[in-house]
């Protein structure tokens, strides 16, 4: 790994990471205050109501009654794939696509670094 690359590179990033973060941490607030014990149905409700392949693809399958399998079936099935993969996509634009864009990338080439090594940097 390129030490002085990688360390540029947190530098410019921080910022997008504590956004996502920020995000996530918001929506599990929000779906702790979502959860009503009393009402388990409605939830139920709700699964049923959506086609089954829907349903397998966001991972609601499996629905608790408790907490934990409120925030289980939610978060884990949809959300903790659905924001890293955000973070991803935006980060990759930033660390490769945008530096061969603007031509900085034929620079980091001609380093004695392999292409590998830039990449996985």
């Amino acid at each position: 790994m390129n030490t002085a690359l990688f360390k540029a590179s947190l530098k410019a990033n921080w910022v997008l990471f504590l956004v996502i973060f920020l995000i996530m941490t918001m929506y599990v607030g929000i779906m702790v205050g979502m959860y009503d014990p009393d009402q388990p149905e409605v939830w139920d409700d709700f699964v049923n109501m959506l086609p089954e392949q829907m349903v397998s693809a966001f991972g609601f399958q499996i629905v608790g009654t408790g907490l934990l399998g409120f925030l289980g079936s939610y978060i884990y099935g949809f959300l903790i794939i659905l924001f890293p993969m955000i973070y991803v996509i935006i980060l990759n634009n930033r660390l490769i696509a945008q530096h061969v864009d603007s031509g900085s990338m034929a620079y980091l080439l001609t380093t004695p670094n392999k292409r590998r090594k830039i990449v996985l940097t």
